[in-house]
């Protein structure tokens, strides 16, 4: 997986790349239905291709409005300030799939959030190549947290 981070005057970015040995029409419905997203993010929910909702069946409920809903290819949707962009791009034998982060530069758990979608990612790529959503394993999270704040303070 290829990670990238820049910051620019209010705004933090994370861009992560990977091949997936699976077609976008087989990945797409991970990312763009409840029944798919639920699978590497419980708490995420889809409603059509307007909405995807945080928290789902809790009280704190948040819905992030769906941006760009183009089935196979692009899914871009708000995050707490911020977007997130999936796009995917078919090859010969597998297909790549980038996600693009944008949070403001005072979001409180940055480092966190960003580290939970690399993680999600991950995930993603497991189930799409036959595998299962991945474990957390909160040591390999933590590390990941400091490389992700050395790399936003450079």
């Amino acid at each position: 997986m290829q990670v990238s981070y820049h910051t620019d005057h209010d705004s933090a970015y994370q861009k992560l790349i990977t091949d997936v040995a699976a077609r976008p029409d087989d990945i797409f419905p991970l990312l763009g239905t409840t029944l798919g997203v639920q699978q590497w993010f419980p708490e995420l929910s889809v409603r059509g291709g307007d909405v995807i909702t945080f928290g789902h069946g809790t009280q704190d409920e948040e819905d992030c409005e769906i941006f760009k809903y183009e089935n196979p290819k692009v899914l871009h949707f708000e995050w707490y300030g911020g977007e997130i962009e999936f796009l995917l791009e078919e090859n010969e034998d597998s297909s790549k799939i980038m996600l693009n982060q944008r949070l403001p530069l005072d979001t409180e758990y940055l480092s966190q959030d960003f580290g939970g979608w690399q993680h999600h990612f991950k995930s993603i790529k497991s189930i799409a190549e036959g595998g299962k959503a991945l474990e957390m394993d909160m040591d390999e999270f933590e590390h990941t947290k400091k490389d992700i704040e050395a790399n936003l303070d450079k």
